[in-house]
């Protein structure tokens, strides 16, 4: 039982680290411009 409530709090915890970035609109934008620029340098290599 004690592995199962463990393992749910962790679950709990990656989804609020996974909302976070959604909630704050700044931090957010920041990650989709990496992305885009890892996405631009993919195209290129390709």
């Amino acid at each position: 039982m004690k592995i199962i409530i463990i393992s749910l709090r962790l679950q709990i915890k990656h989804i609020i680290f996974l909302c976070v970035p959604f909630l704050r609109k700044p931090y957010f934008m920041r990650i989709m411009s990496r992305q885009k620029s890892i996405n631009k340098r993919a195209s290129q290599c390709g």
